[in-house]
């Protein structure tokens, strides 16, 4: 919504006539709001499966309804991952989390079930429980994640966790 005359930037973009925009949205309104406008669909990390199925599908709709095509690159999420081998390593990452969660607020809290399910947002669990859940996400063409590895991860746990994803999530998608 500005102009500017006589700057550089620099490195040049590749893309033209810029980069992609991103709007973070997750009400109705919002998501329309992203679709007219020509913006890419950024989600909330707290959302279910569910929603983000239904929030995809209005963004999906308002895109048609404004001209624009839509792919599955125009929307993306942030979830966190932590890989699990045991029930022992799952109830102890689940508590972790819930107490993060829980510092956010009552209402990030009560997003959160007693308990991993298969509906829940997060990439948590063994790895194919984590590529079922990925595969709810593809299913729904959705494809576009940026993953965190919580900080209340001591740094073996990231490690491991990533190592896990790497060879074993991911070659279940290529």
């Amino acid at each position: 919504r500005w102009h500017y005359d006589d700057i550089v930037v620099e490195p040049e973009p590749l893309q033209r006539p810029h980069p992609p925009l991103w709007m973070a949205a997750g009400s109705p309104d919002s998501i329309r709001r992203a679709a007219r406008e020509g913006y890419c669909l950024l989600l909330d990390q707290l959302a279910q499966i569910d929603q983000i199925g239904r929030r995809i599908a209005l963004f999906r709709a308002e895109c048609e309804k404004a001209g624009r095509t839509y792919h599955a690159n125009l929307v993306a999420t942030a979830r966190p991952l932590q890989m699990t081998h045991t029930e022992a390593e799952r109830a102890e990452m689940y508590a972790a989390r819930k107490r993060v969660v829980g510092t956010i607020g009552d209402l990030a809290r009560d997003k959160l079930p007693d308990r991993i399910e298969d509906d829940t947002a997060p990439l948590w669990g063994t790895p194919d429980e984590v590529i079922a859940r990925l595969k709810t996400y593809e299913a729904m063409g959705y494809d576009e994640f940026s993953i965190w590895l919580d900080s209340h991860m001591g740094f073996e746990q990231k490690r491991r966790s990533l190592q896990l994803f790497i060879d074993q999530v991911l070659p279940a998608f290529q």
